[in-house]
């Protein structure tokens, strides 16, 4: 019998890393204003990581994007406006 594909999990665009959760959810705030035409389909995500010495960042992302192509071309456009932007692919 075919063995099941492996699930994919979606790509996510990185926006930004901030001190605390509640600093990403504004960050996400002031973000989607100008940018709800490129920004408004996605959900964001804070993703808590240890960070070297002990300190910890609260990395704000967002999607799902269909595939890392479109996490590219998303970041792409957003860089044309300023915004700094990574694509992450999936896991």
């Amino acid at each position: 019998s075919a063995l099941p594909e492996p699930r994919r999990e979606p790509a996510l665009v990185q926006l930004g890393s901030l001190v605390s959760r509640e600093a990403a959810l504004r960050e996400w705030q002031r973000l989607l204003g100008p940018n709800a035409d490129l920004l408004d389909a996605l959900e964001p995500r804070v993703e808590r990581a240890e960070l070297a010495g002990g300190r910890v960042s609260y990395r704000l992302r967002a999607g799902p994007l269909a595939s890392p192509s479109a996490a590219e071309a998303l970041c792409a456009r957003l860089e044309e406006r300023k915004v700094r932007c990574l694509p992450v692919p999936p896991p």
